[in-house]
Order: structure tokens, then C-alpha cells, then sequence
């Protein structure tokens, strides 16, 4: 009898040691998932401020290119700096 209490203890000893190993393990996954999820948020917040970066460097850019473009068909027109403006202001002064 002394000796089947003794097992019964025992088993429900490695009973509770088996579910706070467990209890452990899922504690443990829980802070690598949540760890995981950290760097994919800081991840995700730098790919965002790139990519804002990226559409006012390119929106500079689109904006100097047709400001240039601009210029070029003004000159081929005729307007102010193309070559026959110049004749133009220069018959006038004569």
C-alpha cells in the first residue's frame, strides 16, 4: 500500500514536471513568434519610409525632366532663348 501511494506520487510529480515543460516550451515559441513578428514589423516600417523616399525622389525627378522638356519644346517654338528669337529682337533694334 506505502508503496503504491509512493508511485502515485510520483507519476503525479512527472505529471506536473511534463506540463510546466510544456507550459515552458509554449512560452518559450510564444516569445520567438513574437520576436519574429518584431523584426518583420521594423522590416515592413523600413520597406515603407524606402518607398516613400523612393516616390519623392522619383516625383523630383519626373518634375526637372518635363521642366526640361518644357524648355525644349519652348526653344524648338520659337520662344524665349531659341536662336530665332534672337534674329527676331535683332531686326527689331535695327
Amino acid at each position: 500500500m506505502l508503496r503504491h501511494r509512493k508511485v502515485k506520487q510520483l507519476e503525479e510529480q512527472l505529471q506536473e514536471m511534463q506540463k510546466l515543460a510544456n507550459d515552458d516550451t509554449q512560452s518559450e515559441d510564444r516569445r520567438s513568434l513574437l520576436m519574429r513578428c518584431d523584426r518583420a514589423e521594423t522590416r515592413a516600417r523600413k520597406n515603407e519610409e524606402q518607398m516613400m523616399e523612393n516616390a519623392k525622389k522619383f516625383a523630383r525627378e519626373i518634375s526637372e525632366l518635363k521642366t526640361k522638356l518644357a524648355e525644349k519644346d519652348a526653344k524648338l517654338a520659337g520662344g524665349f532663348g531659341a536662336p530665332s528669337a534672337y534674329a527676331h529682337m535683332c531686326q527689331m533694334c535695327s
